[in-house]
């Protein structure tokens, strides 16, 4: 595809394929040209391009030279570079072109002169004054962008230059230059630049330049050190910190603000982030930048003294010396380490300091923040794990070893392991000469031993992250050291009051604690400590008793906060309940590894209720399934009395059903059964028949039908003699959905009609409205469609609050209709739908919609609409692992596929519907793949490629006989 190139800025040339355009020579066809690509994204009516460029000709005239000059541009230009419609005109920005204007904002050296230079059209006025507006606009967009990439660019001065030379009044960037002259020990290049500025505004405009400006003046002359930080050639690249950069020189720019304490901890990126910010904003001070190093500091008066380069002497005391330097000084200080030197006295001198020298600003990097009423913390947390970290981690590595080779995942663990922590990533990237990301995590994981550097000139506060804790610790009272130590018990976040429980840490200590950044405030009264530093605690922390009995406390608090809430895991509360165990939820975690590590059967039980429930509403089914199973081997070990036995009991059939959620079949038929066993142990009917429901439900998936109807038989008459109308309900319900799935349907009338009537005598309202949408399903696969609508709408009228179960009823009555093609009404109940189910956090609800959602655009004709609902669908079923609507949505996108042509695409989606479908039986299913197979079958004769799709339709369980006949014959 050929290359169109148009070069504007300076003398007009255009090329194609880097060849000068010698045909187009009609000046007005390249001013049209010009004009059309500056608006890319715009079309334009003939009747405004007429104007722009023929304004002096009639409308006749001036619309025949448009034709002929559109005509010249098509025969002259690669096709397709303009869109040519019949009203309107425009540049196709799709087509292969490259613009100079677009490179300069990146790269000056394509600046070679203002827009359209020399370039002169007769007769067109509106032209000309597009013409000036254009170049107005292009020379102050330049002047931005080149304004904002000199803030963090390595050479500024020439992109400096470029500005000036564009708009040579603006004084800013006069200013910024001598900054840099000063900063790059320049003086006579400063001083120059000031002439150059003062002369060209007394000649041009009559006024001096700014107050600010002429200070910078006087330095230059005085030759007052612009700086003394480090050359920027002497540091590593600095990496990300994007928003950091950006907060702080907002802060530094506001007059407002005197005093910025960077608070984090040690090894964190406080001092290269301050070097970095103060670089960039050194041209904002007059008096510039003064680094004061304090890291084997005593007092802060003799390092200042140095760093201003002042020779104190004997006749005043040294601070009141200090002070009549800075009082008439516009500076910022720049005191690193401050905590080496943070003491009452310290203090006292800064506040001193702000009160005598109103124009010095104060950048403070510390471990401690100062509680000064003037003082700015701005925390410093890690990198971003995502891209920083990673990126600082490469970039090391490679220093390491050029030829490293990037592992991203291990890469991305390290990071996570030491939480963007840029100190503990170099060292951790320091090693990948001698081990694989993958060992030096491993280790990081273990303990912080890795974490250390092994070259000569490291600082030695840098030696290790062990190093780095212990120089933090060491600045802890014994009462703060004990609170902390105590505190390391607590995982991830936690709040005030479990502090204060199981550590005894009151509001007083945990305000000091955060303020010297060993806890990282996360809001509404929640802490967190670096893991990495709760690591290196609980390694120097040789007290196993004290430890245990911490654990015991822990155990204790989070599982009675456990106890408290188990009656409300249910209904509405429930996801108020699971917010709040969000943010408790590896405390609670670690209590039950606890209580399984002391075989605490107290524990255990308490924490049973809500645990899984928590879990499984959560989608993390197989965390909740190791937690359970650790649960189960400390229960084992543990005399076989009939507490513990229940106990087993209950865990058993939480794992089970668990391991169903997940389609774990085979492994929760054998949990089950061994709960079964555990429970019939200790005669305990109920939870005995609890089990045995959940185990029923369990041979139905595995298609173990006929048992299944008779394990309900036995349950329905064992509560009737335990007189559970509750769950002999809950088992006639589930007998009648088993029947209507073996094809039973007489039967499945019959037994849900039951449920239906004892329902109503009970009173139960959500069971009730759950009885009538099973009677609905049957008459629905009867292809009684007005009683199936008649019971659904009666379920949907009952009074409960399930909003769940609303909108799951306002979808089956949407799917009766469109059984009946009535397709306004399931428009209307799919509405409803929405309405119900855009408040809930329920994506199960939302995968049914979009499912009949596609449905309905389908039968509508709307295939692209039904392809994206199903599609939707089907990504939301597989993320919650729900096997059996998510193969609906893959064997409907076969259907549409077969009918658009696409046999390869339908087999695949067949193929991947049906292994989702493996090991379950259900009738929608069965008729999915009927539709498919007849679908397939009509468009296609070759059945080799797809042999191994149409073997598993006929090994699955859930395919209908008459469908495994069908597919056999396709054989």
């Amino acid at each position: 595809m050929a290359t169109l190139k148009l070069f504007t800025l300076g003398t007009l040339s255009i090329t194609v394929d880097d060849v000068p355009l010698a045909r187009l020579t009609n000046q007005k066809a390249q001013a049209l040209l010009v004009y059309l690509l500056c608006q890319r994204d715009a079309l334009f009516s003939r009747d405004h391009l007429q104007t722009l460029l023929w304004s002096d000709k009639p409308l006749r005239k001036g619309r025949n030279s448009l034709r002929q000059t559109l005509y010249h541009l098509q025969q002259t230009l690669p096709p397709d570079t303009l869109i040519l419609e019949q009203l309107n005109i425009g540049f196709n920005r799709a087509c292969d072109h490259w613009f100079d204007i677009d490179h300069a904002q990146v790269d000056p050296a394509y600046y070679r002169g203002e827009f359209l230079q020399g370039f002169v059209l007769r007769g067109a006025d509106v032209w000309d004054e597009w013409l000036a507006i254009q170049r107005e606009s292009v020379s102050a967009d330049l002047i931005q962008k080149w304004e904002q990439s000199a803030e963090n660019h390595p050479n500024p001065i020439p992109l400096l230059q470029r500005v000036i030379a564009l708009n040579p009044y603006r004084e800013q960037p006069h200013r910024r230059l001598m900054a840099l002259h000063l900063r790059n020990g320049d003086r006579a290049a400063a001083i120059a630049q000031y002439e150059t500025l003062a002369a060209l505004l007394a000649d041009e405009i009559g006024v001096e330049p700014a107050a600010e400006t002429q200070a910078l003046y006087r330095r230059a002359m005085t030759a007052a050190p612009a700086h003394n930080l480090p050359h920027p050639a002497t540091l590593t690249p600095f990496i990300g910190r994007t928003q950091a950069l950006s907060d702080l020189q907002t802060l530094l720019r506001d007059a407002q603000t005197r005093l910025i304490t960077l608070l984090g901890l040690g090894g964190v990126g406080k001092t290269r982030l301050a070097l970095t910010c103060a670089a960039a904003n050194s041209d904002h001070f007059a008096d510039g930048v003064c680094l004061v190093d304090l890291t084997h500091a005593d007092t802060l008066t003799i390092p200042l003294a140095n760093a201003l380069g002042i020779q104190l002497s004997g006749q005043d005391s040294a601070e009141t010396q200090l002070l009549a330097y800075l009082k008439e000084r516009h500076l910022l200080l720049l005191l690193d380490n401050f905590e080496a030197v943070h003491a009452t006295p310290t203090l006292s001198f800064i506040q001193q300091i702000l009160r005598a020298a109103p124009q010095v600003t104060l950048l403070i990097t510390s471990r401690e923040r100062l509680r000064l009423h003037l003082e700015q913390v701005y925390r410093v947390d890690g990198l971003g794990v995502e891209d920083e970290a990673v990126a600082l981690f490469e970039q090391v590595a490679r220093r390491v070893e050029f030829q490293f080779s990037a592992e991203i995942q291990p890469m991305r663990r390290i990071c996570e392991l030491v939480e963007g922590m840029p100190l503990a990533i170099e060292l951790a990237a320091a090693w990948t000469s001698d081990l694989s990301c993958q060992s030096i995590a491993d280790q990081i994981a273990r303990d912080l031993a890795i974490l250390r550097s092994t070259y000569h000139d490291t600082p030695e506060r840098h030696h290790s992250l062990r190093v780095v804790f212990q120089h933090t610790w060491r600045r802890l009272d014994p009462h703060q050291q004990t609170v902390f130590r105590a505190l390391t018990i607590l995982h991830a976040g936690f709040d005030a009051t479990a502090a204060q429980v199981i550590a005894s840490a009151s509001p007083a200590t945990l305000r000091a604690l955060t303020d010297k950044a060993l806890l990282q405030p996360l809001g509404d009264n929640r802490f967190r400590i670096h893991e990495r530093l709760r690591q290196f605690v609980q390694t120097e922390w040789q007290e196993p008793h004290t430890i245990n009995l911490l654990r015991d406390r822990h155990a204790d608090y989070y599982s009675d906060w456990l106890a408290q809430r188990r009656d409300q895991t249910n209904g509405r509360a429930a996801k108020a309940v699971f917010a709040q165990l969000d943010g408790r939820f590896a405390n609670v975690v670690a209590a039950w590894r606890w209580a399984v590590q002391s075989v605490n059967r107290l524990w255990i039980e308490r924490n049973l209720p809500i645990l899984p429930s928590y879990l499984q509403a959560m989608g993390r089914q197989v965390e909740l399934i190791d937690l359970l199973e650790t649960g189960i081997a400390a229960v084992s070990t543990l005399p076989t009395d009939d507490t513990n036995q229940r106990l087993l009991a209950r865990l058993l059939r939480a794992l089970g059903l668990t391991q169903r959620q997940i389609g774990r079949f085979v492994a929760a038929d054998q949990s089950l059964q061994q709960a079964i066993h555990y429970a019939q142990q200790i005669e305990d009917l109920l939870l005995t028949a609890r089990c045995r429901g959940d185990h029923a439900a369990v041979q139905a998936e595995l298609g173990q039908l006929d048992r299944a109807v008779l394990t309900y038989d036995a349950l329905i008459d064992l509560f009737r003699q335990l007189d559970n109308n509750r769950y002999r309900l809950i088992a006639l319900i589930s007998k009648g959905l088993i029947e209507r799935r073996l094809g039973d349907y007489p039967a499945a009338d019959t037994t849900l009609t039951h449920a239906v009537a004892l329902a109503e005598q009970l009173d139960f309202a959500q069971l009730t409205a759950s009885a009538y949408n099973s009677l609905a399903a049957v008459a629905l696969s009867l292809g009684e469609y007005d009683r199936a609508y008649h019971n659904y709408t009666a379920a949907r009228q009952l009074p409960f609050e399930d909003r769940v179960m609303l909108a799951t009823l306002e979808i089956n009555l949407a799917q009766v209709a469109l059984r009946q093609q009535q397709l306004a009404i399931a428009a209307q109940h799919l509405e409803s739908t929405e309405t119900l189910a855009s408040p809930l956090d329920e994506a199960d609800v939302h995968g049914l919609l979009q499912l009949s959602r596609g449905e309905l655009a389908t039968l509508h004709g709307d295939t692209k609409t039904a392809q994206q609902a199903f599609a939707e669908s089907a990504a939301i079923f597989e993320r919650l692992n729900n096997l059996r609507f998510g193969s609906e949505a893959q064997l409907w996108l076969g259907r549409l596929a077969a009918d658009a042509g696409e046999f390869g695409a339908a087999f695949g989606y067949l193929e991947k519907g049906l292994r989702w479908a493996e090991g379950l039986s259900a009738e929608s299913l069965a008729i999915q793949c009927e539709r498919a197979i007849t679908h397939l079958r009509q468009q296609t004769t070759n059945p080799a490629p797809h042999r191994a799709t149409l073997q598993a339709i006929i090994a699955n369980p859930a395919t209908h006989h008459h469908i495994r006949q069908r597919a056999a014959q396709f054989l």
